[in-house]
């Protein structure tokens, strides 16, 4: 069981604090893609447009943009002092069949 360490108002500043930190992270990205004139797809900016009640508010955000964007999408969001990481995706070998 986890232990609460905080409650009432310093509980309150911490939870808003956090929603700012991705908020700022947000508008940042969008900020740094519009000025480089990349055209994409900020996930939570479409859910809010769609369902509101679903926004999520988590330190990791997608993004879609077209695959030939994005080398200048990393350019432009490095500028922004975010940092670009790589992940590799396994695939399962497609099999040889009987």
């Amino acid at each position: 069981m986890v232990a609460i360490h905080c409650t009432g108002d310093e509980l309150w500043e911490r939870i808003e604090r956090a929603v700012d930190v991705v908020n700022d992270r947000l508008r940042r990205t969008v900020t740094a893609l519009d000025a480089a004139g990349i055209r994409g797809n900020v996930f939570r900016l479409w859910v809010a447009q769609v369902d509101e009640s679903v926004v999520g508010n988590t330190r990791a955000g997608g993004i879609a943009i077209n695959r030939s964007d994005l080398p200048a999408a990393i350019q432009a969001l490095e500028s922004s002092e975010f940092l670009h990481r790589h992940h590799n995706v396994s695939r399962r070998a497609p099999s040889k069949g009987p």
